[in-house]
């Protein structure tokens, strides 16, 4: 009878251990900063998030400011950006200049957004292919993935000339949600 009690209270704190680790990945938030400016990249945040939380995992999200930010209850710093005329958007860079010293001391991880990834011409691509790079600013991420955007409607003369002749993409959407899935699962790995 004594062998029976010992092992239902064993089993019982077998059991906790594992609720309560449970418990720790709920705990383990993710903040997921980002700069967006047509929609394309706040519309993968939002997935992102959805994504994340499908797997008990916390997350908070917010547009990039250029302000301190308290980062400290985050285990996982996640930055991302759409790429204009080859930069980040403009408070993503702000973001990382004013909060870079806590930055290095916190794990990131960094993914850009950009249509020209699509195009047909190689300079273009291969210079998006970068693009993570320029997120990163001379931090040390986890991770970096380059994702292809949306082309927005910017009236038929900038399509023409800007996307079409220039860039070499048409407009539309190429975001490939099952790759930015995948490495959206992978970051829990880096909690």
């Amino acid at each position: 009878m004594r062998n029976k009690f010992l092992f239902f209270i064993l089993s019982l704190i077998v059991l906790f251990s594992r609720i309560t680790a449970a418990d720790d990945i709920k705990m383990s938030p993710i903040l997921i900063v980002f700069g967006s400016q047509h929609g394309s990249t706040a519309e993968i945040v939002g997935k992102m998030k959805e994504w994340l939380e499908a797997k008990n995992i916390t997350v908070d999200t917010m547009r990039a400011v250029s302000k301190t930010v308290d980062m400290s209850k985050y285990n996982l710093v996640v930055i991302g950006s759409g790429i204009y005329g080859g930069v980040p958007h403009k408070s993503v860079r702000e973001f990382i200049i004013i909060n870079r010293e806590v930055l290095n001391t916190r794990k990131v991880a960094v993914f850009s957004v950009s249509g020209l990834i699509m195009s047909k011409y190689d300079r273009w691509r291969r210079a998006s292919q970068g693009s993570a790079d320029s997120v990163a600013s001379g931090l040390s991420p986890v991770s970096k993935a380059v994702f292809a955007g949306k082309i927005p409607d910017l009236g038929w003369f900038r399509n023409f000339i800007g996307w079409k002749l220039v860039c070499g993409v048409k407009r539309g959407d190429f975001r490939d949600w099952e790759k930015i899935k995948s490495w959206t699962i992978e970051l829990a790995n880096y909690l």
